[in-house]
């Protein structure tokens, strides 16, 4: 189906055929019940034209030997088995049209058939309604009597659950679960609740995310920088009965990232893991980067469930579905690519709160068995100047078109020198070196730039500084109109995070942000840096030392080894061509268990010494290899 710019507006992105059908199967292939017993409700909460719909017919027609000539037989695997919502008219119109011919024709069912599609399958707002939970909840408040997570009966479903008031009205109606689908409340719940959820990050619908957080469901789960799709997570966990599975196709960030704290610790407090199949960058959707990945959960908590865990990461969009349509489970899927697949207890999935896979069979893996980055060392992030120097925005604003790229609080020489400051204003002059002048190792001899330290502590005021003032009183009106300043926790002379000086001055590893590559440098004297940049020092205490402990610069080259590259690059968010290095990723990075001085002194002087050369490289993979080997 053509993808529409409402669609695109939506966040939805369809799901091709041979994926969805892989999904289905992976999913009802965990089915205990035989043919005869089928008796399993499977709902898609974001279903489109029915991308993952269409699938599920099939499977359970294929499962059930009823042929395409049999219409009653068809109807009724609708009619009790199948279920979808969508919040896009025309998508629900399309998938009624898809279902109905799946049925088949006959004038004798039209009215039968379009009514059961009608109930099925409604067009409305999956997250912004009461899940059956939510109804109970409201009943045994008013009794009196604790909420209870056993299953329901049929008496709750003559509760009506009170409207939620939103503004502005939404434009479709909010599907209120327990009405909506009465049968399914009846029996508990779904079986299993599987889709593409949308994508869509707070910032780019803040309208209907506003109307999200006054519901019931983002009440609950609203985390900063929430994405979308997580939302259809809870929901989808609300409506499954225990024991009932969840299967998702997402973008991987989730495994790490602090807006999904909320969805992980609800993952290792209720669900089992089954299976995470990792597809790394694969452009699997038109018009979407990123890299994406499937996971299916049980809705039971079990220690004992193992979960397969599949890493496809390498492999191009065609190589997939080659693979997906070749396997018909997990364990064809690990026989046909058996050094991307492995078995994991639930245990070894989870660690300080984060989903932790390695893959053992690959040799850029890393075995997180060792604390991590975060326990030993400290992660910062760089100075924010706001503003380093005059956007054209600024400059416009000022009513200077001139003064575009001068420098605010970082400078250059020629323009410290036109400054004419005294000794005094001298002394808060450090030095700054920009992006390009960290480089892998190795920072550059001289700073780029200088930057005026100026914080409350350096400069309280500036009665003693009257080229500092001159100089900054060109740009006061951009300054005082800086938040911190409003607050009254800066003045308007001040740089808007200083950090502590120390950061800057004591041994540190400085760590690009964003770029095409991991690169990591190794400084000793003062290098002060910009928010873009992350620094590493050491901890003044840690309940976890290492015997002896690693030293920066030993740390330095593990940090530029070719597994750390693909750990940073497995785990860390992609934007576009560069890779995005938050500090939660950092400080989840994995230091080896074993240490020894030899170890340490021979990755020193490697950083120390560092000019780039191929048998230094060899010489660096060899060493953190053999940290890292099982």
């Amino acid at each position: 189906m053509q993808q529409t710019t409402r669609q695109r507006v939506l966040g939805s992105f369809y799901t091709p055929d041979w994926l969805a059908r892989w999904m289905v199967s992976q999913a009802l292939l965990t089915c205990d019940q035989s043919a005869e017993e089928f008796s399993w409700r499977i709902l898609d909460p974001a279903c489109g034209d029915g991308a993952f719909i269409l699938p599920m017919l099939d499977w359970i027609a294929e499962y059930r030997s009823i042929p395409p000539v049999d219409l009653r037989a068809r109807l009724e695997i609708v009619r009790e088995h199948v279920f979808g919502v969508d919040a896009d008219p025309p998508a629900i119109e399309s998938l009624h049209a898809r279902v109905a011919e799946w049925i088949g024709s006959d004038p004798c069912y039209k009215a039968e058939i379009a009514t059961v599609l009608a109930t099925n399958f409604p067009c409305g707002d999956a997250l912004l309604g009461d899940d059956w939970s939510t109804t109970q909840r409201r009943k045994t408040a008013k009794s009196g009597h604790p909420p209870c997570d056993a299953l329901l009966g049929d008496d709750w479903l003559t509760t009506q659950p009170a409207p939620i008031q939103v503004d502005p009205p939404i434009s479709v109606g909010r599907i209120n679960w327990s009405t909506t689908f009465p049968q399914v409340a009846a029996a508990g719940g779904f079986d299993l609740v599987i889709g593409n959820p949308p994508y869509r990050r707070e910032r780019d619908g803040k309208r209907d995310f506003d109307r999200i957080a006054n519901s019931a469901l983002g009440q609950k789960w609203r985390t900063a920088r929430t994405d979308l799709w997580h939302y259809f997570f809870h929901r989808g966990m609300d409506l499954l009965k225990p024991g009932g599975r969840l299967s998702f196709i997402v973008n991987s960030y989730w495994t790490s990232s602090t807006a999904a704290k909320s969805l992980r610790e609800r993952l290792a407090c209720e669900a089992s893991i089954e299976e995470l199949v990792f597809l790394g960058s694969a452009k699997l959707f038109r018009n979407v980067s990123g890299r994406h990945m499937i996971f299916r959960v049980r809705n039971a908590r079990d220690p004992q469930t193992e979960c397969t865990v599949v890493d496809l990461s390498n492999e191009s969009r065609q190589q997939i579905e080659a693979t997906f349509s070749r396997a018909e489970s997990a364990i064809g899927i690990a026989v046909k690519t058996a050094s991307a697949a492995q078995t994991v207890s639930q245990a070894d999935l989870w660690s300080g709160g984060q989903l932790r896979v390695s893959f053992a069979s690959r040799r850029d893996a890393l075995v997180p068995v060792g604390p991590c980055l975060g326990e030993l060392f400290e992660v910062r992030q760089g100075i924010a100047e706001n503003p380093p120097f005059v956007t054209r925005s600024a400059a416009a604003e000022l009513g200077d078109p001139s003064l575009a790229g001068r420098g605010v609080f970082v400078l250059t020489a020629e323009e410290v020198a036109a400054l004419n400051l005294n000794e005094r204003e001298q002394s808060l002059l450090r030095p700054y070196y920009s992006l390009s002048s960290i480089g892998r190792f190795q920072v550059a001899p001289v700073p780029s730039h200088l930057i005026l330290y100026l914080t409350k502590t350096t400069a309280p005021n500036l009665d003693d500084l009257p080229g500092i003032a001159r100089h900054l009183e060109a740009f006061r009106t951009v300054l005082l109109r800086r938040r911190e300043v409003h607050s009254g926790q800066i003045a308007w002379w001040h740089l808007h995070w200083p950090r502590e000086e120390r950061l800057f001055t004591a041994p540190r590893i400085l760590c690009l942000q964003m770029g095409h590559e991991p690169r990591f440098a190794f400084a000793e004297r003062p290098t002060y840096v910009g928010f873009s940049m992350h620094l590493i020092v050491a901890r003044a205490s840690s309940l976890f030392h290492p015997s002896p402990r690693i030293s920066l610069a030993a740390l330095t080259a593990i940090l530029n080894s070719s597994r750390a590259r693909h750990w940073f690059e497995t785990h860390a968010k992609r934007r576009g061509a560069h890779l995005d290095i938050s500090g939660t990723i950092l400080k989840q990075f994995p230091l080896p268990a074993l240490w020894t001085s030899h170890i340490d002194a021979e990755l020193n002087q490697l950083t120390r010494a560092w000019q780039g050369a191929p048998d230094s490289e060899v010489q660096l993979d060899k060493l953190v290899d053999g940290l890292y080997a099982p």
